[in-house]
Formats: C-alpha cells, structure tokens, sequence
C-alpha cells in the first residue's frame, strides 16, 4: 500500500521526468552529496552504469513487465556488480553525520549503492518459470509456497533494503516447514558473528587510537580539522563525545595539519575571520572548512570541533605576499657631467623589478550543477494533470491549514482508513505514462480530507466577563471586538440570529446591546444520545433527524441525471436547503456533494424541493 500522499510524491516525479533519457547512475553527479563525504566514495556512486536502462530509476512497482526482459540483462547485472565493488572500496560501510542549521541526519552512502543493485535483483527475480512480478501480484496463501515468494524472502532477508520488515531466519524456516519445504532449501546468507573485527583500511598514514580517545581529541593532538578527520574514516561515531574503545586505525591520508580552534558557543564567521589572521576573508575562511556552509549557518552546531585557521597544509599563522619593495634611492652629489650623445635603447629599462604573488586556499568551494535536459512543457503538464484530483496535494503545507479555527482540524490522508489510501492511489500515484482520469465519482464521502470541528466535552470557561442568562453548558465563546455586530458573529459561527438570542438572553432584538471586551456563547455542548426526539425541548439538547436509504431500496425521492449510482446515503431537498448547508450537515466539501451529483450547476441555484440527493 502505497504511503500517505504528501507533496514530496510530486516532486520526485517530476524529477524523474528530468532525468529521463540520462544514463544511469546511483547519483546524478559528485554535487548531489555534501563534501563531508569523500571524494572518491562520491566519484564512484556518479559513474554511469552503461549496460543497464534508465527505466531502474524508478521504484520497481512502476517498471512495466514488458520491459523485463530490456533491463534484465547479464550486461547490467555485471555492470551493478562492477560499480558495488567499486564503490565499496571507496566508500566503506560507514556513516557520516550530515548537518545542516535545520537537522542532523546518518547517512551510510554505500546503502545508496546497495538500493539499486536491490532495486534490480528484486526488479528481475525469477521463478516458477518465468519473472516473478506479475506472478507476486495479488498474493494469497497458496503463493506463499510458491518459488517466487521463496526466492522473494531470500532476498530481501539477505538484502534488507525493502522499508517492510523481513522474516527473520526463524520464522523463514518456520514457514518453509508450513510448505512442506526442507529447511535447507533456499538458504540465506550466515550473519556476521558478533565480534567479528572490522577490516583494516588501506592507509598510508595512520595512528591506532587509544581507549578513551574521541574523534575530537584526535583531532586536537594531530593539529587537524575534526571533520575533515571524520571525512576520511567514515567508520568512526560521528559525534565528538563518543569515546572509542582502542584499537582503531585512524587514516590521516588527505587530512592535513593546520592551526586549529575550537568552536564556541557565540562564534561567528567574522570572529573565526579575525582569528585566522590578517588578509582572510569568508570565502578563504570557507574554502579550509566546507562543512560550516554558507554564511556560516552550521557553526551552531559545530561547537566543541576544531577548525582550521590557516591554509590546510600549513601550521603557521596566514600572511599574504605583497609586492617586493622598492629599493632605496640614493643621491650623490657629482660634478657637472659632460654630455656625450648615444643611441636610444629600443626597449625600456627599469631598475625596479616588481612581483606580485596571489596566494589563495586549497580546496575550492563545490557548485552543484545540473546538466539533465528539461522535459517539455507537456510531459509536466500532463504529469500534473495526473495528479490533479489527489486531495492531498499541500497536506504538508501551510495551505492545508489557512484559516482553519482554533478548534478545526483538516484531515490528513494518514487520518484515513488503508481502504481509503488504496481508493486515492490511482489519482495520487498515477503511472508516468498513464491516462488522466477524469474526477473520482466513486470513492467514499469518508474518504475526503474534510475539516471537522472538535469539539470539548461540556461547557468551558469563559475567556472574558459575561452577561446574565447565558446557560452552563455553553462550549464555545466569542470576545466581541470594537465593529463586531450580531450578524458578523452569526455569519461566522453559522448559528441563527433566534439561536444567538437564546444562547444570550441579554441581547435585545435589534442588537444594540453588545459590550466589546464581553464573552457570548455561540455553541452549547450536547450530551450524545442514541434516542433521537423530534423536537429540541431545552438548550441541553440538540438532535436531528437525517433520512437515509441504501441504493438496495433505491433513493427516498425522484433524482435527476448524473447522480452516482453507488450511492448509499441520500439527502431530501427541502425550501431553504444549500449546497453549503448540506454539505456541511454529512460532513463531506461542495465540491465532493456536486461530483455525487452530477446535474447540480456550479452556482447550486437548481436544487429541486423534494428531490433526492446524494451525500455519501
């Protein structure tokens, strides 16, 4: 089942429509990882995988099973197994902690690699005599038997890269055992056993740490920059604090000595600038620490580290080359000379000789660049029709919750039931080259993010002084301000002007009497009651009557054209009624009442009195 519908679905589509017709690759280019991590790891993850289509970009769900046989292709299988080995050389199985001002987030970047090469394994699995996609579909209990499902679990309990949990060894050979299948049969890779050492990295200088060590006490005896250390052992805790246990073999390739200060709390761009020295700028300054970002904004987060001072490479104090001097001119006094005439030099004669050296840092600042061609106008165009009767769309913006009230709430899609998930998923995951469906006529009134009222349990105090009269249960109030009037309040809080009255006594019929900074009731709490009476005898009770019908019995009343025909729940129009007022009485939006009832104009002015309607 697909997960709860956000924006970031829509995003990532369209960036898959960018990327089509590139070659693939694990990431698109060197740019598309920070430079906390290492160099070669990330030129490894960018190399482009000729052999393989660019069709194992997309989840596996998505891949048509007549492209299996295009993809699947001992070519590609060789050249992701060609790029794994590559990358795990130069990535290791570490991780590296990535900061930013906002988060702090692990990331193991040979998993990136490991994803795809899952990605096709799963994508290709064969069994039963043909691939295994379309014959996993639509499981049921006699396929959990079968070859394919077999080869399924190996995988993913050998390749754990699915977001679902895996069998553990246990319960695969319990289920074996439930088949009739030997336990033997489609065995798994052997776990690591515990205490197995890690392997020891390729290093050309190195020190072994000490029980105890940290990575920033390493840091600080070496006279390195603390992320620049972790940059080149991936494999070490990524927080300064932990302490490591001896033994570790900590490479200081690519890790030059500099002068180093520790980061405090309050530290900024411009009092690092001014520590390292006379003649350095942002940029400088920037380019011997990366990891502090832009304008600085992740020293926040880095204080307790080490940085560099000066030019990695150097461990004394930054000075800029200037120009030699001038000489010193001296005048002797001479005799009066006697001119004799010579031939003009033909090139000019100096007797200064002026050099000017610029020194700037190493490491340069990396700029991610994009080079994919965008799609035309009409692959974005018909991707957002697709997409354009999801519900959901901005459930993870600050749309979603614009001028809600202090107790209204917009359902989110993760409020909704996994059958109503499952009804949306055509609209809001639709294929790629898919067909645009027209506007949903079948789904649910339930299913629809509508925004309901929460309602306390009986009355609440009230926020400001009151008038005589107004009854204990009283659930909801207004402070009336300077302009307010009777009839901004009953607009607002969608109650009648004899209801308002009855809830507030002490206002006279024409509504001369409010009282700004004064709190009035404009709703009382109704004790539930499964008994429904025909009349509302006192302000502490309220029902309704609501007359529904299943489509087994057909509608209570003559309908018109376009009205669904699943319907099961039924609305009688009476004088007075709404598309507003009887949408907001079932709970569900306007624009959900018209799609059910389809002869309704977009102004509602042709609701029949005594028709049936259709509400859910």
């Amino acid at each position: 089942m697909a997960s709860p519908v956000s924006i970031a679905m829509l995003l990532y589509t369209l960036f898959t429509l960018f990327t089509l017709g590139c070659s693939l690759s694990v990431i698109p280019g060197t740019g598309y990882l920070p430079a906390i991590v290492r160099a070669a790891c990330r030129s490894a993850l960018s190399e482009t995988i000729a052999a393989c289509s660019d069709e194992l970009q997309y989840p596996e769900e998505w891949i048509p099973s007549t492209s299996l046989k295009d993809i699947c292709t001992t070519g590609c299988q060789a050249g992701l197994a060609s790029m794994y080995s590559k990358a795990l050389s130069a990535c290791g199985t570490g991780s590296v902690n990535i900061t930013t001002n906002v988060t702090s987030e692990i990331l193991v970047p040979i998993n990136l690699a490991a994803e795809l090469v899952y990605r096709y394994n799963i994508t290709c699995l064969q069994g039963d005599g043909g691939f295994c996609k379309e014959k996993l579909q639509n499981m049921t209990a006699e396929k959990l038997c079968s070859d394919c499902y077999m080869k399924k679990t190996v995988l993913e309990i050998d390749e754990p890269m699915d977001t679902s949990d895996p069998y553990s060894p246990e319960e695969f050979n319990s289920l074996k055992q439930s088949c009739g299948i030997p336990t033997t049969s489609y065995p798994i890779k052997p776990t690591t056993p515990a205490g197995t050492p890690p392997p020891t990295p390729t290093c050309t200088t190195k020190i072994t740490a000490k029980a105890g060590d940290t990575i920033n006490s390493i840091a600080k005896s070496n006279s390195v920059s603390t992320d620049r250390l972790l940059v080149g052992n991936s494999d070490l805790p990524p927080t300064i604090t932990d302490t490591l246990a001896g033994g570790e073999i900590i490479c200081l390739d690519n890790v030059p000595k500099c002068m180093i200060r520790q980061v405090v709390a309050g530290d900024t761009c411009e009092s690092l600038i001014t520590a390292s020295g006379k003649g350095v700028d942002i940029m400088m300054f920037r380019s011997w620490n990366p990891s502090v970002g832009r304008d600085c904004k992740n020293l926040p987060s880095m204080v307790g580290k080490y940085v560099c001072v000066s030019p990695p490479g150097t461990t004394a104090p930054f000075k800029p080359v200037e120009g030699t001097p001038k000489p010193t001119i001296t005048t002797i006094s001479t005799p009066e000379p006697t001119h004799n005439w010579g031939t003009v030099p033909n090139t000019m004669i100096s007797s200064m000789n002026m050099t000017t050296t610029w020194i700037f840092p190493t490491d340069p600042l990396e700029i991610i660049t994009a080079t994919a061609t965008p799609p035309p106008n009409s692959a974005i165009s018909s991707m957002l029709a697709r997409v354009s009767h999801c519900p959901f769309l901005k459930e993870n913006s600050d749309e979603w919750t614009k001028d809600l009230a202090p107790d209204e709430y917009h359902l989110h899609s993760w409020d909704l039931s996994e059958e109503c998930i499952e009804s949306w998923d055509p609209y809001c995951f639709p294929a790629p080259t898919g067909p645009i469906l027209p506007s949903p006529t079948n789904i649910a009134s339930s299913c629809y993010p509508t925004i309901s009222t929460v309602i306390p349990d009986g009355g609440i105090p009230a926020p400001g002084p009151i008038q005589t009269g107004v009854p204990d249960n009283c659930n909801k109030w207004h402070v009336v301000k300077t302009g307010d009037t009777c009839s901004t309040l009953e607009s607002k809080y969608k109650i009648s002007h004899t209801l308002f009255r009855q809830y507030n006594p002490v206002i006279n019929d024409a509504c001369s009497n409010l009282i700004v900074d004064f709190a009035y009731c404009v709703r009382i709490w109704v004790e539930p009651s499964t008994t429904l009476s025909p009349t509302a005898t006192s302000l502490s009770t309220r029902t309704s009557v609501v007359s529904t019908t299943s489509t087994s019995s057909g509608p209570p009343g003559p309908t018109q054209s376009g009205t669904s025909p699943t319907c099961t729940k039924w609305h009688i129009d009476k004088q007075g009624d709404t598309c507003d007022s009887i949408a907001a009485q079932y709970n569900i939006i306007v624009s959900r009442f018209r799609q059910l009832n389809r002869s309704v104009n977009s102004a509602c002015s042709n609701l029949v009195v005594g028709n049936a309607y259709c509400v859910g």
